[in-house]
């Protein structure tokens, strides 16, 4: 259960300013991983549309799957001010348990806390007894910039999680921080980030240039607007900015850059491009807003950067592993004169330079293959503590020797 955003859903319904790049290839990455590790997966996503105005959009099923045997459903959305939440929450369970009836499901894992997939979950968890794993990435109790809201819904919201999380059968999180909110006695994994097998296979190979690069979505609170800002202010010769990735503010960051030949973008990049793209940049940055709540999200991103062998430039956003904190330098915001300042002074010290074992680290730690093995120890953890009245499931791989 995840808001997944497919090829078919980018061209079917108007989600530029909900857009979310590293949620979709987390998703599909995870997806990948479970189903080598012979689990068989569905995506049940609400295709939510954040849009003023009334609109009704079908149901469907991605067609352009992102894996031949992963499929991806959508249910119908409704953009009606006070109802669509509602919707969403009605049309996930409802194709949830048409799905379920048609071949029962051993667990359900869910992307967040939104209310379609805490309706998921809480039926799954009562009604069928299953296990149910988060796999949490932004913080339940804030927003953004780790500011709590107002308000009776808010407080029926941090009601409604706080009661599932005292019921989830296991989670993995980006930070020890998010880790923290759940019960002591729940199976947690701390997942940072995973690494693409590509970018694991380009390294040794793709050489290194002058590039300072991002990837990620084009939004406000990624900060990506206020980096170009910075790199107009700098002058450094045979160096380039590199921006891959899309949003709403792409057309914006193009226009102000289109006399600049040293400012150039990439559009959305996946897979080997997106491994080739990181893997040439001596130096990625991760500009995002500040925080009032350290550790209550991490930039998965950032892991990408290391393992490509390039030096992270990034607002503080909680505490890492300490023998991951030489692959970044932190800036205290991302305010364009920082950023300028932290680039000069990064690319002056050649902070790229002996980054192989880092990356190597990075890689062997948040790699595919060692991620899998943890998420399948966790949801056998999970599976194991199912009711025995739970019904079989079809939905088992066989594994082939």
């Amino acid at each position: 259960m995840a808001p997944y955003q497919g090829r078919d859903l980018l061209k079917r319904r108007p989600i530029i300013h909900n857009r979310s790049i590293a949620s979709d290839i987390k998703i599909e990455l995870t997806s990948r991983l479970l189903f080598e590790k012979a689990n068989k997966i569905e995506i049940i996503s609400q295709g939510e549309v954040v849009k003023s105005g009334t609109g009704f959009y079908p149901a469907f099923d991605e067609t352009q799957r992102f894996h031949p045997e992963i499929p991806v459903h959508y249910t119908s959305a409704l953009t009606v001010r006070f109802i669509t939440g509602f919707w969403e929450e009605m049309k996930a369970l409802r194709l949830f348990k048409r799905l379920h009836n048609a071949a029962p499901f051993d667990a359900v894992i869910i992307y967040n806390t939104k209310r379609a997939q805490r309706a998921c979950a809480n039926y799954a968890l009562k009604s069928l007894r299953l296990p149910v794993l988060m796999d949490y990435e932004d913080d339940a109790f804030v927003g953004m910039t780790g500011e709590k809201s107002s308000g009776m819904r808010a407080a029926y919201d941090r009601h409604s999680i706080q009661r599932l999380f005292k019921k989830l059968s296991g989670c993995f999180a980006v930070s020890p921080y998010l880790l923290s909110q759940l019960p002591t006695e729940t199976p947690k994994l701390l997942v940072r980030g995973i690494v693409d097998p590509a970018i694991i296979n380009a390294r040794p190979s793709v050489p290194k240039k002058n590039w300072v690069a991002f990837a990620g979505t084009h939004s406000k609170p990624n900060g990506v607007g206020l980096l170009l800002e910075a790199w107009k202010t700098m002058k450094l010769p045979g160096w380039e900015l590199h921006i891959a990735g899309s949003g709403e503010e792409t057309e914006a960051l193009k226009k102000s850059a289109a006399n600049r030949p040293d400012i150039i973008f990439h559009g959305v990049l996946r897979g080997q491009a997106l491994a080739d793209f990181l893997c040439s940049s001596k130096i990625c940055v991760s500009p995002n807003e500040t925080t009032n709540t350290p550790g209550h999200i991490f930039p998965c991103k950032i892991i990408d950067y290391m393992a490509a062998g390039a030096h992270v430039v990034a607002v503080r956003m909680g505490s890492l592993e300490t023998e991951l904190e030489s692959g970044l330098t932190y800036i205290a915001s991302n305010k364009p004169q920082v950023i300028a300042d932290a680039l000069h002074e990064v690319i002056k010290d050649r902070r790229w330079e002996g980054s192989e074992a880092l990356a190597a680290l990075v890689c062997d730690k948040y790699g595919a293959p060692s991620v899998a093995d943890a998420l399948v120890d966790l949801l056998q953890q999970a599976v194991s503590g199912r009711s025995q009245s739970s019904p079989a499931s079809s939905r088992l791989i066989e594994k082939v020797s």
